[in-house]
C-alpha cells in the first residue's frame, strides 16, 4: 500500500488572505474549477489534505508549514500580488525551506521567462530552435551621434 501524505494545496488569491480562508464558494465556480478538480483528486487518492490562499504575505504560508507540516506542497500559485513576475520568488521560498513541491525549481521559472537565455540554452545542448536575434532595450549605438 502506497504511502498517504499530508498535501498542502498552495493557491494564488487577487486580494487579501487569512490563514483559514474558507473557498467553499468559490471552489464550486468556474474560475475556481481547477484547484477544485486538483483538491478532489488528492483526497480521493487518500492523502491529507488542507490548501492555502496566499496574496502578499508569506508569513502564512511559514505559519501554515508550522501547524501542517506537509509531506509536500502541490504548488498551484502561480503569482503575488497579483504580479506573475514573482512567481518564482514563491518557489525560492519553497526551495530555501527544504521542502518538496509540484512544478518547476525557481531557475526554472526565471529562465523561461527570458527567451533569448533560452533558445541559447536549447541551442548549447543541441536541440533545434528557430533562428533567433537577441536585440537589447533602449537607444541602439547607431542612433548616437559623435560631435
Amino acid at each position: 500500500m502506497k504511502k498517504k501524505l499530508k498535501v498542502l494545496a498552495l493557491l494564488d488569491a487577487i486580494a487579501p488572505t487569512t490563514l483559514d480562508q474558507d473557498l467553499s464558494a468559490e471552489l464550486k465556480t468556474e474560475d475556481w474549477k481547477t484547484e477544485a478538480n486538483v483538491l478532489d483528486a488528492l483526497r480521493q487518492l487518500g492523502h491529507t489534505v488542507e490548501h492555502l490562499v496566499i496574496f502578499d504575505d508569506l508569513d502564512l504560508v511559514r505559519q501554515k508549514l508550522q501547524s501542517f507540516a506537509p509531506d509536500v506542497i502541490f504548488n498551484l500559485a502561480d503569482q503575488f500580488k497579483n504580479n506573475r513576475a514573482f512567481d518564482q520568488n514563491i518557489v525560492s521560498f519553497l526551495e530555501m525551506q527544504g521542502l518538496p513541491f509540484t512544478g518547476c525549481s525557481s531557475t526554472g521559472l526565471t529562465l523561461c521567462k527570458h527567451k533569448g537565455i533560452s533558445k541559447k540554452i536549447l541551442s548549447y545542448h543541441r536541440i533545434h530552435v528557430p533562428n533567433f536575434v537577441i536585440i537589447a532595450r533602449g537607444p541602439s549605438r547607431s542612433s548616437f551621434r559623435s560631435s
